[in-house]
């Protein structure tokens, strides 16, 4: 299996845009094993969706409890199944995230 390329998976967004999410759900990115999803009406939050029967979830959820709050990761403010809602990072791999200091810290379970 291939490594996929930035533009399949930028393709693979735009395919589940505008086939699978109802409107105005958004993808932000998605990858080998889960996709990122945005609501305009919550924009410090998004939705992490992991492939069915793909593992990973609770160590995540686990790896953003032990984190806590932090200026450089998002937060886990409730676990799904199936999903993370985690608090949106605005910026970029090369620009720190603005505005994401938070007062409290709780991961739902």
């Amino acid at each position: 299996m291939h490594k996929p390329t930035v533009q399949r998976l930028n393709e693979l967004g735009r395919w589940i845009d505008s086939q699978l999410l109802p409107h105005p759900w958004r993808t932000i990115g998605c990858g080998n094993y889960a996709a990122v999803l945005h609501h305009p009406r919550h924009p410090d939050l998004v939705v992490k969706v992991y492939v069915p029967g793909r593992p990973g979830l609770e160590q995540e959820a686990e790896v953003y409890r032990r984190i806590g709050c932090h200026r450089a990761f998002s937060q886990c403010f409730h676990v799904g199944e199936g999903y993370l809602v985690l608090r949106r990072l605005q910026g970029s791999p090369t620009q720190p995230a603005e505005g994401c200091m938070v007062t409290t810290c709780t991961v739902a379970t």
